[in-house]
């Protein structure tokens, strides 16, 4: 496992946290938190790329 590869992983790590406290967040507030979604998924989506061209390199 190259270093890029581990950054994706940890990045798509933090994003899939991201994303749980989003939801939970939204239940409490009683409203659905759209900009921290949208933040969380450009997460997700740069550390799957990073991660899938870590595992290619």
């Amino acid at each position: 496992m190259n270093d890029m590869e581990r950054y994706g992983r940890i990045l798509l790590t933090i994003a899939v946290l991201g994303l749980f406290l989003t939801i939970v967040a939204s239940m409490i507030a009683g409203r659905f938190l759209t900009p921290t979604l949208i933040v969380v998924a450009v997460f997700g989506v740069a550390g799957f790329v990073m991660m899938r061209r870590g595992q290619r390199a």
